[in-house]
């Protein structure tokens, strides 16, 4: 008497996309916590804080507004880019089914020599 288990792994070129993916997670993340100066014509740099927490104030949103906004859907297609990298990757390469028999002997126990359902 014998069963079958089916066990599914993820080949290696899918992994391979999964990293990319967390890579461009990772670059977004920095995207969005990144600090956002803009230039003025005279004197330094206005701070207009970062994507995810933008400098507040009516001069503020009006002066950096398009900067920020800027980083904001960077940011975002980074995240876009990410998923469709990941999901592409998945669907291009596949999941890999590997069947792998198990012998039970007539009481249900695993047949010497075979690996029980632990794996050990």
């Amino acid at each position: 008497m014998s069963t079958v288990e089916v066990r599914s792994s993820i080949t290696t070129g899918a992994k391979a996309s999964v990293v990319a993916a967390l890579v461009l997670l990772v670059a977004a993340t920095f995207i969005l916590l990144d600090p956002i100066e803009q230039p003025t014509t005279s004197g330094p740099p206005f701070r207009c804080g970062t994507a995810m927490d933008p400098a507040q104030g009516a001069f503020a949103a009006s002066f950096c507004s398009g900067v920020v906004r800027g980083q904001q859907l960077l940011a975002a297609a980074f995240v876009v880019s990410a998923l469709a990298v990941a999901l592409g990757g998945i669907w291009a390469f596949g999941i890999r089914g590997r069947a792998q028999p198990h012998l039970l002997l007539a009481t249900g126990a695993p047949a010497q020599g075979s690996k029980d359902a632990s794996g050990d």
